[in-house]
């Protein structure tokens, strides 16, 4: 029997690579998780490399609200294969922070099948943090369908949240870059 299970080893790893000077700064910058660390991604990448693909330790990570570490390392860890449009439009609903979002659009969900359904359906919620997990996705995907990209970052350079709609007048910024 093993003396800890994987969860236990992977807060053990965290503890053990924790930053304090990080965690601190990012306590004061108001994140709201109980427990902050302080690891960097690439630290973060090497643990998920070292992890491989587990899909249900990813979930039970995702669902780790407590924890900042948590929430950024399941992304990796979640096969993109068999993330359905539905699936990952529930990873969405569980973003706790702005940081999550973006690590989820840029390590999973631009990688799904189904990522334009996704942006689809995701941008048109109520929710300012699924809204901007949107405007992230698209700009993830931004160079492989311009077009696409354009219409949603038209639809939310209007955004009544001044992230999301700063995202998008980025974006229409690069397709205009690009179209020069």
């Amino acid at each position: 029997m093993e003396k800890y299970n994987e969860i236990q080893q992977i807060k053990r790893r965290f503890y053990a690579m924790r930053n304090g000077v990080t965690a601190d700064s990012l306590r004061r910058a108001g994140l709201g998780y109980k427990y902050i660390f302080g690891l960097n991604l690439p630290q973060l990448t090497e643990i998920a490399a070292e992890i491989g693909h587990n899909d249900s330790l990813a979930l039970e990570l995702r669902d780790d609200t407590l924890c900042r570490e948590s929430q950024l390392l399941a992304p990796m860890l979640y096969s993109p294969e068999l993330l359905t449009a539905d699936k990952a439009l529930e990873w969405i609903s569980k973003v706790t922070s702005i940081e999550v979002a973006d690590i989820l659009c840029h390590r999973l969900l631009r990688k799904i099948p189904s990522a334009w359904e996704v942006v689809e359906k995701a941008v048109v919620s109520e929710n300012q943090l699924t809204r901007y997990t949107a405007a992230r996705l698209t700009f993830n995907l931004l160079y492989a369908a311009p077009d696409r990209a354009e219409k949603v970052a038209k639809a939310l350079s209007g955004d009544t949240d001044t992230l999301v709609s700063r995202i998008a007048v980025q974006m229409l910024e690069e397709l205009e870059f690009l179209k020069d």
